[in-house]
């Protein structure tokens, strides 16, 4: 012998066509505001803040969230360098970091470093207007990075 479906899952066979008649309301009701929604957004087409944002728009709000802020910063100082202090001085130096709003440069001889060192202030007041959000408070000039005395093909280390 076969049992009923609804005994056999021990539904109450009362209430069965009242589950079954919520779950169609239920879905008709959800296809209902899909439609709408569905309806709404053809009727906006084309209104402001509709159109797709441009993919560069996109990468800035992400940078931003992100915190990489600073990097892009540091990124855009260092592309546009030349454009800053000169080809000249540009080819001559190395923006190296920037920590706690000083900037360090290197520059190849210590010759160049000292008279880039009376030009500094100069170089704040550009940096300033043109990438204020680095907040570039000081700028530090290196020499170049010293050999430590290490010279040709044959140099012999200390042992560590």
């Amino acid at each position: 012998m076969t049992v009923p479906c609804g005994e056999a899952l021990g539904l109450d066979p009362r209430r069965l066509p009242a589950e079954v008649f919520h779950r169609v309301i239920t879905y008709a009701q959800k296809a209902g505001t899909t439609q709408a929604r569905e309806e709404a957004a053809w009727n906006s087409f084309g209104q402001p803040g509709r159109d797709p944002g441009l993919v560069g728009d996109i990468a800035v709000v992400m940078a931003h969230k992100d915190g990489w802020d600073a990097h892009l910063q540091m990124a855009r100082l260092r592309n546009g360098w030349s454009g800053i202090v000169g080809e000249d001085i540009a080819r001559r130096t190395t923006v190296v970091s920037l920590e706690e709003g000083v900037l360090t440069i290197r520059a190849e001889s210590t010759v160049w470093s000292t008279q880039l060192s009376f030009m500094a202030p100069q170089f704040l007041d550009v940096l300033s207007s043109r990438l204020p959000d680095l907040g570039i408070r000081r700028i530090v000039v290196t020499g170049p990075r010293p050999d430590h005395g290490r010279r040709g093909m044959r140099y012999v280390g200390r042992k560590r």
